[in-house]
């Protein structure tokens, strides 16, 4: 994850959604207080910086 040069919030995201396959974007959002549109927008941030490793 280092090397993909992620925030300290799009790690977080991403490990919660790694470790709980089942975790929606709603129960992510509530656990690290912030807004479904940032949980989405860090998602769609992840997606792009693991593509370009």
């Amino acid at each position: 994850m280092e090397k993909a040069g992620l925030t300290e919030r799009e790690e977080a995201v991403f490990l919660k959604m790694k470790r709980n396959e089942s975790a929606t974007i709603v129960s992510v959002a509530m656990d690290l207080h912030c807004s479904e549109s940032t949980i989405n927008a860090d998602i769609k941030e992840i997606k792009r910086k693991i593509k370009e490793i």
